[in-house]
């Protein structure tokens, strides 16, 4: 009998992207920045989706604009005092700020290579700015803390920085007409991604100005922060997670440097997995080929695996906490019963993956009571199934399903063998004339697909190019929108 799991998946979040110097402005009141003695470079962002591509990653950046403001919109009165409730840099109207050509290429590349490192929302200036006083926390007011991480002051919980919050609106404002200087509407109409820094936002279930409101409304579906010790949230979120105004908030670790090593030895580093493992963009630096070895290694535990992408590292985490399996003599059964209705109202659910260890001539060849329609082996002999439906983002709706499967020394007919990609395959139809194939493609990749040769491809994304070779046809699909496209590939006899 072969024992399938419903794997952890676990990401790679970078925050603090987007800082064009290192220099520490803490003491007059600005910014403290990267910690470093380097100003970042272009390469520092090629190095990062290098590895992500190595890895068959999308890693999630999360960025700071304020430096990237090229037309000066931080000084905006909307964004300052008196008119707002706060000033958006330590500068207030007075700010000033160039982006050079080579600044600008940046965010070229990040848009080129959508695919594989993912623009999330981090904040404009990392801090809060009131009085010539500068506090790190941008969203919500954290407690200070001492240099051993205990609160300073009576006051323990994170708080709004005014009564219906609206210093969040302001941020979010100024964000979007920053980013707007990049991206068009339809390119980016706002990030999916969140990670707050100094590990502080706002949230309280009885009260309706959160930060998720404000930040769901825009768009925002998925946010990670260190919630144990940091937040409280009147339940167990840190295990469980939370669902805030339509935005999936999830637990995080931050990885240093100097840790990276000692966790890619050792797969029981993180004793209590997280989704998400964060670390500052300077730890990159020089450092991607140990970096990817850990990232590597997330895959020797059995009950683990790197994440292809934020959606189904949420979609994962989901399934592995609400989700039942049991394993039976040539078929498992899996029970969604359990999983939260707001789970399925958000659409925070994706296709399910399910790992397997096999022995290295063997492969899970047929799959009945479920559509397979992603398979790939690792290097560590664990093989990987994706099972996607005709469902709304190809989720296994609420229920209990018997699933038939056969292992033999021959791999599926038909598949999508997404090893090295970052895309998202909802759904796999097949029938004697055509199959069609139902995804979520992020930025410009190539889909490897076992099938017969077809003589017409139809879709309504967009296709740069496609070729038929030994036995599996690459479709090469080039998104506009840095969300994702999602769409069908028609693939005929």
């Amino acid at each position: 009998m072969k024992l399938f799991n419903i794997p952890f998946a676990i990401g790679l979040c970078i925050d603090d992207m987007g800082w064009r110097l290192c220099r520490n402005d803490k003491a007059v009141g600005g910014p403290p920045r990267l910690h470093g003695t380097e100003d970042p470079r272009p390469e520092f962002y090629k190095g990062i989706v290098e590895m992500a591509k190595n890895c068959g990653v999308r890693v999630q950046g999360s960025f700071i604009m304020s430096e990237f403001d090229k037309n000066n919109i931080c000084a905006k009165p909307c964004y300052n005092k008196p008119e707002a409730p706060i000033d958006i840099t330590e500068k207030g109207l007075n700010w000033t700020n160039e982006v050079s050509e080579e600044d600008s290429q940046i965010m070229d590349y990040v848009k080129e290579e959508n695919a594989y490192l993912e623009f999330g929302l981090h904040g404009v200036r990392h801090g809060h700015f009131e009085g010539g006083k500068f506090h790190e926390s941008e969203w919500a007011n954290r407690p200070f803390r001492d240099e051993k991480d205990k609160i300073i002051g009576e006051e323990k919980n994170v708080l709004p920085w005014d009564k219906e919050n609206k210093t969040n609106e302001v941020i979010a404002d100024c964000y979007t007409e920053l980013i707007r200087q990049y991206f068009t509407e339809e390119e980016l109409s706002f990030p999916e991604t969140f990670a707050p820094p100094h590990h502080a936002l706002y949230y309280n279930k009885n009260d309706k100005f959160t930060t998720g409101n404000c930040l769901g409304k825009r768009g925002v579906k998925y946010a990670n922060s260190k919630l144990t010790g940091t937040l409280k949230l009147e339940c167990d979120a840190p295990r469980y997670g939370v669902v805030d105004c339509g935005m999936h908030l999830v637990d995080r670790r931050t990885l240093r440097r100097s840790s990276c090593g000692r966790a890619a030895e050792n797969p029981l580093y993180f004793p209590r997995p997280v989704p998400w493992i964060e670390t500052h963009f300077i730890n990159f630096w020089y450092r991607e080929s140990e970096w990817s070895h850990y990232l590597f290694n997330i895959n020797k535990r059995k009950h683990r695996m790197l994440g292809k992408n934020t959606e189904q590292i949420h979609s994962q985490f989901v399934y592995n906490k609400f989700a039942r399996i049991y394993n039976l003599p040539g078929k498992i059964i899996i029970d969604t019963t359990r999983v939260p209705d707001e789970i399925y109202e958000n659409n925070l659910l994706s296709a399910l993956v399910l790992k397997v260890k096999l022995k290295w001539n063997e492969h899970v060849e047929t799959v009945e009571g479920a559509t397979l329609t992603c398979y790939y082996k690792d290097q560590f002999g664990y093989s990987y199934l994706t099972l996607g439906s005709n469902e709304e983002m190809g989720r296994l709706p609420k229920g209990k399903f018997v699933i038939k499967y056969k292992v033999s020394k021959n791999k599926p007919k038909v598949y999508v063998d997404n090893a090295y990609s970052t895309f998202n395959v909802y759904n796999l139809t097949v029938n004697d004339s055509e199959v069609v194939l139902k995804l979520k493609n992020y930025g410009t990749q190539t889909i490897r697909m076992k099938c017969f040769e077809p003589k017409k491809i139809d879709s309504d994304l967009n296709i740069l190019n496609t070729y038929y070779a030994e036995g599996f046809l690459y479709i090469t699909l080039k998104s506009k929108s840095m969300n994702g496209d999602t769409g069908e590939v028609v693939i005929r006899k």
